[in-house]
């Protein structure tokens, strides 16, 4: 199995809530490295929510409590469809993720 590929924005909020960050802060996000086994009992715990619930969550950005249960999901099977284990969070973007380490290429 592969082990890493790069996160965007479900990512950079999973970690967010991970840390409990209350104020952005990308020097504390960019290269945290996620695993899949986290983001599927993510996916379970966030689409168990309400919005509501969703929206109180430490560390989630405003506005995403609509669709990170969704995002998680979509990160979730694509990591196993690549059969990789881990996704490294890149608060740059895809582009910069992969230009930066160009061996994760696909």
């Amino acid at each position: 199995m592969r082990t890493r590929r790069h996160a965007g924005a479900t990512g950079t909020n999973l970690i967010s809530i991970r840390q409990q960050l209350r104020e952005w802060d990308p020097e504390v996000v960019h290269g945290q490295v996620l695993d899949y086994e986290e983001i599927s009992k993510a996916v379970n715990w966030l689409g168990g929510m309400t919005l509501d619930e969703r929206r109180a969550i430490p560390g989630l950005e405003p506005g995403r409590e609509h669709t990170l249960h969704a995002g998680a999901l979509i990160l979730e099977r694509f990591l196993f469809s690549l059969h990789a284990l881990t996704c490294t969070v890149s608060v740059r973007g895809w582009r910069h993720a992969l230009l930066e380490n160009d061996r994760y290429f696909i």
